[in-house]
């Protein structure tokens, strides 16, 4: 506030203050209880506006659950491959006509057909961010160290595109605690 306080003093914008993190923190959870009550805060503070904390890299939340598929095979155009499959893409790429027999074939012998998807969901947790779906995997079953190694995978991705997740929720399945 003092910053804010020296450039009105000086006759400046109040364009580019930079915050605490702090600061910044408590504004994230002020709008995400109420909406009204930080557009209050910032009318009688001058702090940040609406438009300004949604360009901020704020924390995001992931949500995770397995659901279950119609299990089946297709071929898709866009990615080149048959989905449906717990393996590897670069096992059912198709690169001629005759590999879609020979792919498909291998799958069923395999029994890798897909009987759930493993969805991840991430959130800004403050009002009017809708949650966006970053990542499908299919799966045949679930079991607590896969969840584990794909929750580790997340974190590593998530750290590298500079996103900070503060918590990873589910729906309370025993294997994903």
């Amino acid at each position: 506030m003092l910053q804010t306080a020296k450039r009105e003093e000086k006759d400046k914008g109040l364009q580019n203050l930079k915050y605490s993190n702090e600061f910044l923190n408590f504004l994230v959870i002020l709008g995400s209880i109420s909406l009204k009550t930080l557009d209050l805060f910032r009318q009688n503070l001058t702090g940040m506006t609406i438009y300004s904390i949604r360009h901020h890299r704020s924390p995001v939340v992931a949500m995770t659950d397995c659901t279950i598929l119609k299990a089946g095979l297709q071929y898709s155009t866009n990615l080149g491959c048959i989905v449906g499959s717990t393996l590897n893409r670069d096992d059912c790429k198709i690169k001629t006509y005759d590999d879609i027999y020979n792919k498909t074939f291998n799958i069923k012998q395999e029994n890798a057909i897909a009987k759930y998807v493993r969805i991840y969901v991430l959130q800004v947790p403050l009002p009017k961010f809708p949650p966006v779906i970053v990542i499908l995997i299919p799966t045949k079953n679930d079991n607590a160290k896969e969840i584990f190694a794909l929750h580790e995978k997340l974190i590593e991705i998530a750290a590298d595109l500079e996103l900070h997740i503060i918590s990873i929720g589910s729906n309370g399945a025993t294997s994903e605690f």
